[in-house]
């Protein structure tokens, strides 16, 4: 993504390829640890990963709106890493490989067993 964000001709453009960038990366980062990313790890992350073709604390101010805190999911009560809404599927996933995990394992019991 920053490889194509760096090819755009237009240096706004580019710009607001990398805005789009950091609110991908912060909606990523609180959805996978329910929490907010510090400004200044995407900044020094973007900036190492674009080696030195743009310069993102300048985006900061021009468009600081892209910087806005991304609304955290609901929490669950447990953070075991459960997550709702678009993930439901892996989380079934999950669940299915491990009710099929059990089975097996109950299967294999019961072979000693006789």
């Amino acid at each position: 993504m920053v490889k194509s964000a760096l090819e755009q001709e237009d240096q706004t453009a580019k710009e607001i390829a990398f805005t789009k960038i950091v609110h991908l990366m912060k909606s990523f980062y609180s959805a996978q640890v329910n929490d907010q990313i510090e400004d200044e790890v995407i900044i020094n992350t973007l900036n190492s990963l674009a080696k030195g073709q743009i310069n993102m604390r300048e985006i900061k101010e021009k468009y600081p709106e892209c910087f806005k805190n991304v609304k955290l999911p609901p929490s669950s009560g447990n953070n075991k890493g459960n997550m709702q809404g678009n993930n439901s599927n892996h989380s079934n996933r999950s669940n299915n490989s491990n009710r099929s995990n059990n089975n097996n394992n109950k299967n294999r019991r019961k072979k000693r067993r006789k």
